[in-house]
């Protein structure tokens, strides 16, 4: 049988007694765009600010679920995908809490009025800016840096060795960056650096081709930070949509960080780094697109572990590939895929495909791995009749 021939868990059906995903906590900050928690009749529980909004009712639980690691079922003889069992060594309490996303109009608009932009068109020689805003440009040791300070929709192109652009605008203004056969390298920092905006959204213009890249040793803008370490570093919301393609190298540093939060809507994608993959702070969420990852450390990964509400990935659909030496999928908070289709081929010999310090919920998707170590979820495992989890030889 082929290697990613799967198998229906009509064994991984439980109950669905399950676990409490997150509880009530007091969160710091606030921005407009946060959900809140409610109860069954939809009312407001209490305030969760800039957090995903969580559902369902609470069950108090006396004893603390059991850390459950779906390892490798043993017996098989064949290529056979092997059934992933959840249930087998967990512990599960209450009804599970779903993670809802909520996504602004912005995040999901892809279009743009073509007569209400600024165009920066990059090149070796110098960038060439013309539109409606006005865009601070700079030659230093050969690299062009576009400094934008003001809200509004850049459309970027062309091709550059050595170029950045510095998104540097009121914190309570939006930015966004159209992608548009934009093929740019920043060889020791970040190709697209937020340093400050409310939110920045970059559409991947439908139709075009673009690459990121970074080639050497990062020079930190915070050297105790470590900052910025990504070819796509945002210290506010990231969201990234549209109906083109992102292809993002790196042999020296990270591929997407959010020190906030970062929510992928749309796109084609195809990430190789040497470093973490995609990195968020708060939450990652997985709207939608096709997205190939391979990475040398953890492939999607959040790390805000102070809060139970935050540290979620969520994963509604699209189409997931990814190969790494670590951890596939890494959370701090939930790991719940609810759509789509998840395959892991994880070389490392002591990661985990997934892995959750909460719990890991799959509920009509196709989740596939090929590791040694395969799920592991702190408060347990949970996959319903209509999800597929299998393990492939």
């Amino acid at each position: 049988m082929k290697k990613n021939f799967i198998i229906k868990t009509a064994a991984v059906l439980m109950s669905l007694t399950l676990l409490t995903a997150c509880g009530n906590t007091e969160n710091e900050g606030s921005k407009d765009n946060t959900p809140a928690v409610t109860n069954e009749a939809g009312q407001p529980t209490a305030e969760v600010t800039d957090a995903p909004s969580v559902t369902g009712s609470d069950v108090q639980t006396t004893d603390t679920p059991a850390p459950t690691d779906a390892a490798t079922p043993t017996g098989a003889d064949d290529d056979t995908p092997e059934i992933l069992d959840p249930e087998e060594g967990s512990r599960i309490y209450g009804e599970y809490k779903k993670i809802e996303i909520e996504y602004k109009t912005k995040d999901l608009t892809a279009t743009y009025d073509p007569t209400d932009v600024t165009y920066l068109e990059f090149s070796n020689d110098g960038i060439k800016v013309s539109g409606k805003k006005e865009v601070a440009t700079s030659n230093i040791n050969g690299r062009q840096k576009a400094t934008i300070e003001n809200k509004g929709t850049y459309v970027i192109s062309g091709e550059c060795s050595n170029a950045q652009i510095v998104v540097e605008a009121d914190k309570e203004k939006d930015v966004r960056l159209v992608l548009k056969g934009a093929k740019l390298t920043c060889p020791d920092s970040a190709v697209i650096y937020e340093k400050q905006c409310d939110k920045l959204v970059i559409t991947l213009d439908e139709g075009s081709e673009n690459e990121i890249t970074a080639t050497s040793e990062f020079v930190y803008d915070d050297p105790e930070k470590q900052n910025p370490d990504a070819c796509i570093f945002a210290k506010d919301d990231l969201v990234i949509n549209g109906k083109g393609s992102l292809k993002i190298s790196s042999n020296v540093c990270e591929g997407i960080h959010s020190t906030d939060s970062l929510k992928i809507i749309s796109g084609t994608y195809d990430i190789q780094t040497v470093q973490r993959a995609v990195r968020a702070k708060k939450y990652i969420a997985i709207k939608d697109g096709n997205i190939t990852i391979k990475s040398e450390e953890d492939s999607i990964r959040t790390t805000k572990d102070d809060d139970v509400a935050f540290g979620h990935i969520v994963i509604e659909g699209g189409n997931i590939k990814i190969e790494t030496n670590s951890e596939g999928i890494q959370a701090t908070g939930t790991v719940q895929i609810t759509g789509g289709t998840v395959d892991i081929h994880d070389e490392g010999k002591k990661s985990n495909a997934i892995k959750s310090d909460r719990m890991i919920y799959v509920e009509n998707a196709q989740v596939i791995v090929d590791s040694l170590k395969a799920l592991k979820a702190e408060g347990g495992m949970i996959a319903t009749k209509d999800a597929i989890v299998a393990r492939a030889k």
